[in-house]
């Protein structure tokens, strides 16, 4: 029988992680990418456990600390991440549940009095058997940009396909008062939008200005998005700020990011934050990624979030469709202070793509 190792997350565990991810998800992170996530984030390393069996990791589980926003109160919370088992193992080591114990029981003693998560359907059986409710499922909001391309890639080339795409085509181009006007409204409109490579403190203003409209979520101040958006090693974000016009303060940013997935290319709004005062500037950073889509070539645009955040029917009023993907935030409530009552409250919440570890 072999020797089992339960422990904590170690710097140069990166290259013991490879078989057990790519089993999990069929991608490859290098150690780089591991010790930024679990390592180095604003509120420090990451309470991640580790089962190891016959000289590799047999299952995983980890809580990344993290600042949140409770309707503009800054408190600590806890953010699940990649719980993985390697089959054949769910018993080792006192299985995977003693790695998520662990990881949990960590992360509460460190101070953090709840913790959440955005769960797919296969996660979602285990964030019950863990006693974690779901507040809701989110929705993906989709502007089509190429309509006809998007039919051919994902259900090949023929005569009918074809005929249906330009159809689409003609259809999209008549309802699509968005894309028309988006060109005229950068030429004309009193708002700067250009791309940023770090955000600065003037960021960190924006935010406590704008987080009591929020609800609760990430606490986006400029550490917490050089860590999320700069820092991140592998991937690749293009970020757009919006201000007026000789002014340096930002009104919002706007953070995009392209795909392929299934033949489809895919452009998604990862996060976006502006003031719910200034639609005109909201309209300005969108038009600019939707500009920023089309010269990518991608097929259409995607944002995730909760319907029941404000911001949505502003999505609803530029084009974009509501299309309901199986992704839900779980949370449970380790402490009296913040009630699970409270998280549960679906209108309190915000949460974008960049609240999840869908990177």
């Amino acid at each position: 029988m072999s020797e089992v190792e339960v422990r904590p997350f170690q710097a140069e565990d990166g290259p013991l992680l490879s078989e057990i991810v790519h089993k999990s998800f069929s991608v490859e992170w290098s150690s780089r990418f591991w010790q930024w996530k679990y390592l180095e984030s604003p509120c420090g390393k990451a309470s991640t456990y580790l089962i190891l069996a016959d000289g590799k990791v047999v299952a995983l589980s980890g809580q990344i600390l993290q600042y949140v926003s409770l309707n503009g109160e800054k408190v600590l919370a806890s953010v699940a991440v990649d719980n993985m088992r390697l089959p054949g193992y769910e018993k080792k080591g006192g299985g995977w549940l003693k790695a998520v114990r662990l990881a949990v029981k960590e992360a509460c003693s460190r101070g953090a009095p709840f913790i959440y998560s955005i769960a797919n359907e296969l996660s979602m059986r285990a964030s019950q058997v863990l006693k974690y409710e779901a507040v809701f499922s989110l929705q993906s909001l989709r502007l089509p940009l190429n309509v006809s391309t998007h039919l051919l890639r994902r259900f090949g080339n023929n005569k009918l396909i074809r005929s249906m795409g330009k159809s689409g085509d003609m259809l999209f181009g008549l309802f699509d008062t968005f894309g028309r006007r988006s060109e005229n409204m950068l030429r004309h409109s009193k708002w700067d939008v250009h791309e940023v490579k770090s955000f600065d403190n003037n960021f960190t203003a924006l935010w406590e200005k704008v987080k009591d409209c929020y609800g609760i979520t990430a606490w986006r101040d400029a550490e917490y998005l050089n860590w999320r958006y700069i820092a991140i090693p592998e991937v690749n974000y293009k970020i757009f700020c919006v201000s007026e016009y000789g002014d340096p303060n930002p009104s919002g940013y706007i953070v995009l990011k392209c795909e392929e997935e299934m033949g489809i290319k895919r452009g998604y709004i990862i996060d976006i934050i502006v003031q719910p005062n200034e639609k005109e500037s909201f309209y300005a950073l969108l038009a600019r990624a939707v500009s920023f889509f089309r010269e990518a070539e991608m097929d259409a645009v995607y944002f995730w979030v909760n319907k029941e955040a404000w911001i949505f029917s502003w999505f609803r009023e530029a084009g974009f469709s509501p299309i309901e993907i199986k992704q839900y935030l779980v949370v449970k409530s380790y402490s009296d202070s913040i009630p699970q009552s409270r998280l549960m409250e679906k209108s309190g919440w915000y949460i974008t793509r960049g609240d999840s570890d869908y990177l």
